[in-house]
């Protein structure tokens, strides 16, 4: 599953429930407002996978609002979950009281890079893993905004904890008020976790940096854009994409770059299918220096375009860029 959108239901509740499943990758997706009916005492679930579950992967999702982000096995029923991999998911906000991931009877998964943070709510909880016939998992390079527990019979000696940073505030991000979780200048998390041969990308698809990666989802060094290489007669170094804000976005993201010369430029949205969206600007001659525009959400014709994930490209000065948004009605 890739690159899906997955809204609450009508009357609340939500989201992915899998028994019995095996190797499930649920990657690049965006889950928003998966919270329990008015009235309901247990908390909805944005992705669940238990009753025998194993080798579940969710990559590079992303968590707006959800009661619970992730859960692998089920501690009330008793049933665990078999190795799996969290790895570059962001989770903003969520029920105050309830861990934003929740291993039940695990072993072996492994929860590398992800961020978590909740803002004024923020849990004391992150992380939890529970159950006393689980063991081997790994809690790797997560910035996070309460705390890993081990807690109803989990063993911590029978599982690692490695360079992650707990009750980090909202100074570490540049903008937690409109869920945009990318670092900001200056945070602790960035240059401080250990490298990881299983995180070769962060949550806007760039790679890592090859010495000391950031800690969480976001690789704050490198540029939100990925870049090309320049056609043969391009001036190298002409663009740079400094990215949008905010990000995700609902209704409308500034994208802002820089030319490094005057140049012809043209900027396009694309939605994940490669279909083109919306063109921002036409072969419009722009001069040296730093340019911003607004995307409003809306396509050529004028209607809004579905949440989810797109993508833009800049051609200016002989090369080529582009970034990806996230985009949650």
């Amino acid at each position: 599953m890739e690159r899906d959108t997955i809204p609450p239901a009508a009357t609340g509740g939500g989201g992915i429930d899998v028994r019995f499943g095996t190797g499930w990758i649920v990657r690049n997706s965006v889950f928003r407002d998966i919270t329990s009916p008015s009235g309901t005492a247990s908390p909805a679930t944005a992705l669940f996978f238990h009753e025998g579950s194993s080798g579940t992967t969710a990559d590079r999702n992303v968590f707006v609002r959800c009661d619970r982000s992730v859960a692998l096995g089920d501690f009330e029923a008793a049933d665990g979950h078999a190795g799996g991999l969290l790895r570059g998911n962001i989770v903003s906000g969520g029920a105050a009281d309830v861990p934003a991931f929740e291993l039940a009877f695990a072993e072996s998964a492994l929860v590398l890079n992800n961020t978590i943070f909740f803002g004024a709510t923020s849990p004391g909880t992150s992380i939890e893993i529970s159950g006393s016939s689980g063991g081997g998992n790994t809690v790797e390079n997560n910035l996070l905004g309460g705390v890993i527990v081990f807690d109803r019979g989990a063993d911590g000696a029978a599982n690692s904890t490695v360079t992650n940073m707990e009750n980090v505030s909202a100074g570490a991000f540049l903008d937690p008020a409109v869920d945009d979780l990318h670092l900001a200048a200056g945070s602790a998390a960035i240059d401080a976790g250990t490298p990881h041969p299983d995180r070769l990308r962060d949550i806007d698809c760039d790679a890592i940096s090859p010495g000391a990666p950031d800690i969480g989802a976001d690789e704050y060094r490198l540029p939100t854009a990925v870049a090309t290489a320049s056609p043969e007669g391009g001036v190298p170094g002409a663009l740079h994409i400094e990215g949008n804000k905010p990000n995700p976005f609902n209704p409308e993201t500034v994208i802002a770059f820089d030319l490094g010369v005057a140049s012809s430029v043209t900027l396009n949205v694309y939605d994940a299918g490669g279909r083109l969206v919306r063109v921002l600007i036409d072969r419009r001659p722009l001069a040296e220096g730093r340019h911003t525009v607004t995307w409003n959400g809306r396509s050529e014709e004028g209607k809004s375009a579905a949440s989810g994930v797109y993508f833009y490209t800049i051609d200016a000065g002989g090369e080529r860029k582009g970034g990806r948004m996230v985009m949650i009605r």
